[in-house]
């Protein structure tokens, strides 16, 4: 060949940009979302007993904004309950022409949707440590996230709300027992490895241990509050000096770790503290390809801290569940800083994973909520799903499915749903790998079991299997859904893809199996 041509041949591959292919087939995508939706089961109730660890993680979603709405943008992330968040990735195939929808489930100690407002997040999450630093504990809670995800304004919001509660739970036990209270505050931010204290005109300042192995920063004013509105107002003074960029999701993104401490002096001693701290929002490698050299090297400084933090509380989790681990708090300045909330028997922490619920943030959202996950050890609960896309363009006939081709999730929707939720009970015995397949070939005494013993419930259950089996045959050898196919339609099952002929030998099932 010329070599012109082979050049021409060897460029003519077609390479999709993922986030512009979600938002070109956004009404496919839209409508395999908003159908999983309808068919999502109801959230469980909240375990008791979460929220009484030591560590808790959280996660709130944002809403979708206007201008991301006329970009071609929509909400891909959903919250069922308060304990489960669920983020849909769009995706096309190696063929460039299939589709299929990927979501990731994911649970929380506390979940907060686009509709919670700072109100909702102060009360399960900055009230409880406000009430235990007033009781003499070690409070910390902080934000992290990617850039424009919400970190700032939420944090925002519960300074706010917490400066008011420190004042009025302060006059309330000066008031009940007659207890000298004073509160005091100081306000830092760390950039890279140096350390600036933002009441003080950014003096620099160092970290130092003491003789009980506190760390605290050498330098660090530490200014006297008395009412709600002094210390809103050295909040905002500091937030003023705080370093910040213009990065590709915000105008101006907070580009340091922000650490305010509010210190509750006892007659005259130290008595309680609270942390609030502000990460500085993550970005991936792609979205500072056009950045210079110092703001890269300034994005790589803050991703690893934050890998060093999300790590050490991993570590954390791990040695509080019985394993004998190392936590390497002196690998990054930010651990180092953050130590003594994770290691004093009184300190108790809540982390808040701020997501961005669009297309175009997936891959943040997924990492975030992830790495969440992994802080709390529950990595391993995470439970991904894959389904094909139909296009809203193609003519859609819905056809039936054989239960013996069920996968393991529709096998348990299948049984949730059906007979109004008749066999909701059995289908939460089912083991996670309990396929169509094997539903199918199980003998009544299975059945039973699965109904908890209960025979006339057991056996009704295998009835309506054998029911929904010749009522998807009856509906392939007509061409068009059986009436009884309607339970199975309604189950949320997806329309097959499968021929119009039926191919008896794959799909006739052996009913003496059953």
């Amino acid at each position: 060949r010329h070599p012109a041509k082979r050049t021409l041949h060897t460029m003519s591959r077609i390479v999709v940009d993922k986030r512009t292919s979600r938002k070109e087939h956004a009404a496919d995508f839209k409508a395999s979302i908003d159908e999983f939706r309808a068919n999502l089961p109801p959230a469980q109730p909240r375990d008791a007993s979460i929220g009484l660890g030591n560590i808790q993680i959280c996660t709130r979603k944002r809403p979708v904004f206007d201008h991301e709405l006329e970009a071609g943008e929509y909400d891909n992330v959903t919250c069922n309950g308060d304990k489960n968040i669920i983020v849909h990735d769009g995706r096309m195939a190696a063929d460039l022409k299939s589709k299929f929808l990927v979501s990731y489930s994911m649970p929380f100690d506390h979940v907060f949707d686009e509709k919670a407002t700072n109100e909702d997040v102060f009360e399960a999450t900055l009230r409880p440590q406000v009430d235990y630093s007033m009781a003499g504990g070690l409070s910390t809670i902080f934000m992290f996230g990617q850039t424009g995800s919400g970190k700032t304004h939420t944090m925002s919001g519960l300074q706010r709300l917490g400066a008011a509660h420190i004042f009025e739970q302060l006059a309330a036990a000066q008031e009940r027992e007659g207890e000298e209270l004073a509160v005091s505050f100081s306000f830092f931010e760390l950039a890279g490895s140096d350390l600036f204290d933002l009441l003080n005109n950014r003096a620099p300042g160092s970290l130092a241990e003491d003789k009980k192995g506190t760390v605290f920063v050498r330098g660090m004013v530490e200014h006297p509050v008395s009412s709600t509105a002094e210390l809103l107002a050295a909040w905002e003074a500091g937030a003023a000096l705080r370093a910040t960029e213009s990065t590709g999701a915000n105008s101006e993104s907070s580009r340091s770790h922000a650490v305010s401490r509010v210190f509750i002096r006892k007659g005259g001693k130290a008595f309680g503290l609270l942390n609030m701290v502000d990460l500085a929002g993550s970005e991936r490698k792609e979205d500072s390809m056009f950045h210079n050299k110092d703001r890269r090297r300034e994005g790589a400084a803050i991703n690893t801290s934050l890998m060093a933090l999300k790590e050490c509380i991993r570590l954390l989790v791990q040695q509080g569940n019985g394993a004998s681990v190392h936590i390497p708090f002196r690998s990054n300045q930010l651990t180092q800083l953050l130590k003594s909330a994770f290691t004093k028997p009184n300190a108790r922490t809540v982390a808040i994973a701020t997501v961005a619920p669009t297309p175009t943030d997936t891959e943040h959202t997924v990492n975030t909520l992830k790495h969440a996950c992994m802080m709390k050890g529950l990595e391993r609960k995470i439970v991904e799903t894959k389904v094909p896309v139909v296009s809203q363009n193609a003519v859609k006939v819905n056809r039936p499915v054989l239960p013996a081709k069920w996968s393991a999730d529709e096998v348990r929707t299948w049984m949730s749903k059906v007979c109004d939720g008749r066999f909701a009970t059995a289908a939460r015995q089912l083991t996670s790998g309990m396929n169509g397949a094997q539903l199918t070939r199980l003998g009544l005494p299975r059945y039973v079991q699965l109904c908890g013993g209960d025979e006339a419930l057991g056996a009704a259950l295998m009835a309506e299997v054998k029911k929904e089996t010749q009522s998807a045959k009856d509906g392939m050898r007509a061409g068009a859904p059986a009436p009884e196919f309607n339970n199975y339609k309604a189950a949320g099952l997806r329309p097959s893809t499968a021929a119009d002929k039926l191919d008896e030998k794959e799909n006739v099932v052996d009913e003496n199996c059953a």
